[in-house]
């Protein structure tokens, strides 16, 4: 995208230039959500260039790619949604263009039909899902939601630190030139364009400045797209600049400007990618930092053990969700929510409002075979009395006792269960029925 709009050079700039960011060690995963970005910037692309062209066509080719990402990834068909919308905007408000109405409506256009085709099956074949559907929206028959429990900011650093400096240095040297541009009535549609999504990706990543939660890390990959392109921009501009210069345009000064930064974007690269720590991964909350990725010896553990000993018929409820995401994929149990209602007995305290402790028979009719503690959830300073606690984060909520889950198992566990394994993280307890 960057060489379509500002030629190859600053295409070349900007793929150094994301290799440069710590953020590369997020592109480098296999995961869904980078599956959506291959096809995020070329959607953006088309569809800015239905608008420069007057195509409606290339428009709807774009909303195609919105549907892959819509199928692939739902925190970045957001991410695309928003800067579709500005760019809208920009259209009506910057170039009085109404037009651009039309294009946004192609660039829909695909999943309009989709739905609409969708809502009339539905009517004929099943009319109650439909109805759960204008009762409830897509959640009902998804289970999906964008809802976050708390929020998760960033401070200036951490946006140095992530994006880079090479990225934000030569981003800044673009932006510095589009505004001398503006100034003298000489910008393009796509110098606006770029702004735009600019704009929108940061104010998003700060979403609660007005009230809404994020995770404004996760917001920064989509934010790193647009400045490359911006930053690869930078590159030609400062590029040029020297070359024009009479003082280094007969010592190469230009050539050895673009090897200093190349080398700089790739060694930079390099240390991040070997750099262990972005193998691993966490969530943090008041009461601290647990690592989610990769699996902890504790966890490779327990999951041998269930699948030699476990009984897959029954329900297994656990305190860390994270963890229970990981047996759940590497063993044959089943696992349910509700750690609150079956975990405790009389003597624990359940801070949650409206929960009680559950007997046998809720245990039998919701075919909950065993509970699992994470050892590790314990409040700090602990507190008395004994009390389970939930607490939130960015994704799941998690379940922490107040005092020392070993020591005090005989005294949390239900008074018909039994410890049937232990390992230095977790405690199983195998339910008498």
């Amino acid at each position: 995208m960057a060489k379509k709009l500002y030629g190859t050079l600053a295409g070349v700039g900007a793929g150094f230039l994301i290799l440069s960011s710590y953020l590369v060690s997020r592109i480098i995963l296999p995961l869904p959500e980078n599956l959506a970005l291959i096809f995020l910037p070329l959607s953006v692309y088309l569809y800015y260039k239905s608008l420069e062209n007057k195509n409606l066509k290339t428009a709807f080719f774009g909303g195609i790619l919105f549907l892959i990402i819509l199928l692939t990834h739902q925190g970045a068909t957001l991410c695309l949604l928003i800067p579709v919308i500005a760019i809208t905007l920009l259209e009506l408000l910057v170039y009085r263009n109404i037009d651009v109405l039309k294009n946004f409506t192609s660039f829909f256009l695909a999943i309009i039909l989709i739905i609409v085709a969708g809502l009339i099956s539905l009517q004929i074949v099943a009319p109650q899902i439909l109805q759960n559907i204008m009762q409830q929206g897509i959640t009902a028959i998804t289970g999906l939601s964008t809802s976050l429990p708390l929020n998760r900011s960033l401070g200036f650093f951490s946006y140095l630190g992530n994006l880079g400096v090479l990225v934000l240095i030569f981003s800044l040297i673009g932006f510095i030139s589009i505004l001398k541009k503006i100034q003298i009535k000489e910008f393009m549609r796509k110098d606006l364009v770029i702004l735009v999504w600019i704009l929108s990706m940061f104010l998003l990543s700060n979403a609660y400045w007005f009230g809404i939660n994020v995770i404004s890390y996760r917001v920064l990959i989509y934010l790193l797209i647009p400045l490359s392109i911006l930053g690869g921009y930078g590159i030609k501009v400062a590029y040029q600049k020297i070359k024009d210069n009479e003082r280094f345009s007969s010592k190469n000064a230009h050539s050895v400007f673009l090897v200093v930064i190349f080398c700089l974007a790739f060694f930079s690269g390099i240390l991040t990618v070997e750099n262990p720590k972005i193998a691993t991964y966490g969530i943090k909350n008041q009461e601290g930092y647990i690592q989610t990725a990769p699996p902890s010896d504790s966890e490779a553990d327990l999951a041998n053990w269930f699948n030699e000993n476990g009984n897959s018929s029954r329900y297994v409820v656990i305190s860390n969700q994270f963890t229970g995401m990981f047996l759940a994929a590497s063993t044959n149990m089943s696992f349910r929510e509700g750690f609150q209602y079956f975990s405790t007995n009389s003597n624990v305290t359940i801070e949650e409002k409206g929960v009680k402790t559950s007997t046998i028979n809720n245990f039998k009719k919701a075919n909950v075979g065993y509970v699992v503690y994470d050892k590790r959830l314990v409040t700090s300073p602990e507190e008395k009395p004994l009390a389970l606690r939930m607490v939130d984060t960015e994704f799941f909520p998690l379940q922490y006792f107040t005092q020392d889950i070993h020591s005090n198992i005989n005294r949390i566990k239900p008074e018909f269960s039994r410890v049937v394994y232990e390992n230095k993280d977790f405690i199983v307890c195998e339910i008498n029925w």
